[in-house]
């Protein structure tokens, strides 16, 4: 480099009477008419500073940067080095374009179907409270003794969301079929070596806690079934390989009908949508849905008290049939009559004081019809609907097929049921136990819901969506 001068203010004053001898020069040159000399080009290294004495001092003190790796101080060093070691791994090698369009190919979880889940859980917790306080009060003294324990579960439910939101995928996919396993036992425990509740052996009871395994069956034969589905998609067009899936997804149902007859058909109905979707043939579709329908109606017969209500739902206002098994279908009927277009206000239903059965549990629409009146069944109708069309655009969005196939299980899974309960409250079809997902009271079936909301909303990050660049 060229040397420096001694001090600034000598530095000044050179270069002022440079300037001014150059201006003198000019002045002479333009009064005799002579031309300017044209100067010759200084070729300058482009890492040294030029040696002129007409630079400046602002020249001087704001040097040309220098290139990439020059005089770097230790202090620099050792940030680099730092900044290499934690580089490495799984995000390595990640610059902040490949970061720009990561953030556009995996956003974060859809609010939509989380808002909807929020409103139908906040609507369920609000119906508890009113359909269960009358009973509440005469069995425990405590008007809100139901809507507590639902509260307790809700707040646990959503704890569930939170940690189901940032689990490993690929962690779920290899531990769900032992768990499955384990559900499966604990359906055949339930089902020859428990006491019967409400006519049925569906509880397990450990403590204070009761619970059905059944809910807990319900995500997880949804994620088995996909990833069995993706392992054969190519080869679904083969009978005897379309005969032996269909054997490993519908043997669980099956199990599930000895007792509990509408989650048995909620989650044959969804595994049903999952063959359907995975490119099974269609005659192969229809032909299991004929062999299941022999399957449904062996289960009607195979219990008298279903053959009962199926019997009385083709004439529920028969004197006869009301007392063998449709007088809660006629009390829901009522209900729903008494609350006409805008319903008799929240809290102020009738039929909840000891008249409907379950009000509370897998008849809290009939209180919803009642107290909300024809408009406030029809939201929580809307709200389900909205929620299916949510989960099926999700599910077309994700190129990933196994994770697309559990986003169209588990919607199908929620609606279903959904759609089952209400059927059931306004008389379409017979009477079965089945809860309304969210709204109705029960520990279980609320924490699986939102268990399988959560997870829906994990799977809701790979939608790929188109980046949206600035002009």
């Amino acid at each position: 480099m060229a040397k420096m001068p001694r001090n600034r203010w000598s530095d000044q004053s050179e270069a002022e009477d440079h300037r001014r001898k150059s201006q003198k020069e000019a002045m002479v040159r333009q009064l005799s008419g002579e031309k300017e000399p044209v100067e010759p080009v200084q070729r300058v290294h482009p890492h040294k500073a030029p040696s002129t004495l007409a630079q400046t001092a602002e020249t001087k003190n704001h040097r040309q940067p220098q290139g990439p790796g020059l005089h770097q101080t230790r202090k620099k060093k050792k940030a680099n080095k730092k900044n290499h070691k934690r580089s490495k791994g799984w995000l390595s090698g990640y610059r902040r374009a490949d970061w720009a369009r990561v953030r556009g190919m995996y956003s974060g979880p859809d609010l939509m179907l989380l808002q909807i889940s929020l409103i139908l859980l906040a609507m369920g917790l609000v119906m508890v409270f009113s359909s269960s306080s009358y009973e509440a009060l005469m069995l425990y003294g405590k008007g809100g003794y139901y809507f507590l324990r639902q509260l307790t579960m809700a707040v646990g439910g959503l704890l569930i969301v939170f940690i189901l939101l940032f689990v490993n995928t690929e962690v779920v996919r290899r531990i769900a079929p032992y768990l499955l396993f384990i559900s499966v036992v604990l359906i055949l425990v339930a089902s020859f070596f428990t006491e019967a509740q409400y006519g049925a052996h569906r509880w397990i009871t450990v403590g204070p806690i009761t619970f059905m395994p059944s809910d807990l069956a319900k995500p997880l034969l949804v994620v088995v079934a996909a990833g069995q589905l993706e392992r054969v998609r190519d080869r679904l067009d083969s009978l005897p390989e379309y005969g032996m899936t269909l054997l490993t997804m519908m043997i669980i149902p099956c199990l599930v009908l000895i007792e509990d007859l509408g989650t048995g058909v909620a989650m044959a109905g969804a595994l049903f949508a999952m063959l359907y979707i995975a490119g099974a043939p269609k005659q192969y579709v229809v032909g299991t849905m004929g062999l299941g329908l022999m399957v449904f109606v062996a289960a009607v017969i195979a219990k008298p008290y279903r053959m009962m209500r199926l019997t009385s739902f083709i004439n529920p206002m028969d004197p006869d049939k009301i007392e063998a098994g449709s007088f809660q279908l006629v009390q829901s009927l009522y209900a729903f009559g008494d609350g006409g277009l805008f319903g008799v206000g929240l809290g102020n239903g009738g039929q909840k004081m000891s008249h409907l059965f379950g009000s509370h549990t897998d008849f809290i629409y009939a209180v919803i019809g009642e107290e909300l009146g024809l408009i406030g069944a029809l939201c929580v109708l809307a709200l389900f609907i909205a929620f299916a069309w949510r989960g099926f655009w999700l599910a077309m969005h994700i190129r990933d097929f196994y994770k697309s196939l559990i986003v169209f299980g588990l919607t199908a899974m929620i609606t279903l049921q959904a759609l089952i309960n209400m059927g059931v409250a306004v008389g379409v079809l017979p009477v079965t136990g089945i809860a309304l997902p969210f709204i109705s009271y029960g520990g279980s079936s609320l924490v699986v819901t939102l268990a399988m909301v959560g997870y829906l909303l994990n799977l809701s990050r790979y939608v790929q969506r188109p980046n949206k660049r600035k002009s």
